[in-house]
């Protein structure tokens, strides 16, 4: 009986060591086959472009990756979190992944430790800047290429640059208004209280990210970014 139990032992051993060797394996193979997202017109995922998210082994910048190249307007493939340097014990997480998990985590600790806003009034219209910023990014990003480009008239293009820029600036600072000294009673929070954590991920997207840029770093949820770094 003893020699069956190690037997067994043993067995069940080398399977989860050569299914341990598989996944290495597969991390190892989908890390040299991603490429970083350049395509500047638009983020492509809750985190992509903000800053805030680095790897846990090396400190550098967590960037987008994609297994495929694409282009604007283009099916968007799987895309992926994934340390710039690719650094050798850093794992690529999907963006899905990583942008519900987190959003779930701030949703938590802002009912945890904020006061739930009386009336949302002023939602809709923090909403509708949220919603002229994103096109005013995108502008921006239009003018970048069209300057990038242009052999000529470079000084008008540039000027248009800086005007875009300048409202984007006065469009974030307005939203900013919003919010107190311990962000408490602001309109901007009411989903957060009243949407179910399975649904999080269905609210304005760019609401989602200016979400992510005040609380992950107001509750210190950089230690959980590093955790992504780090899960196996």
């Amino acid at each position: 009986m003893a020699r069956i139990e190690r037997k067994n032992f043993i067995n069940r051993k080398n399977k989860r060591l050569l299914a341990e060797e598989s996944e290495l394996t597969r991390i190892s193979t989908l890390k040299k086959r991603l490429i970083r997202v350049r395509i500047q017109t638009r983020p492509y995922s809750i985190f992509h472009g903000l800053g805030i998210y680095f790897c846990g082994y090396c400190g550098k910048p967590m960037d987008l990756y994609t297994p495929r190249a694409f282009t604007e307007g283009e099916r968007i493939p799987t895309l992926y979190y994934a340390c710039r340097d690719k650094c050798k014990h850093s794992v690529p997480h999907r963006t899905d992944f990583v942008d519900r998990i987190v959003m779930q985590l701030v949703q938590k600790r802002v009912k945890e430790n904020l006061k739930k806003p009386r009336k949302t009034k002023g939602y809709e219209e923090i909403l509708e800047k949220f919603r002229l910023i994103d096109e005013l990014q995108s502008e921006r990003m239009r003018l970048l290429t069209k300057m990038h480009y242009a052999s000529y008239n470079r000084d008008a293009v540039l000027a248009e640059i800086r005007e875009v820029e300048e409202k984007i600036e006065k469009m974030k600072d307005e939203v900013a208004s919003h919010f107190g000294e311990d962000f408490s009673g602001s309109p901007l929070l009411y989903p957060l209280f009243e949407t179910p954590p399975e649904e999080l991920m269905d609210l304005d997207f760019m609401y989602l990210r200016e979400i992510a840029r005040i609380f992950v770093i107001v509750f210190a949820l950089l230690t959980s970014f590093y955790f992504f770094a780090f899960v196996r």
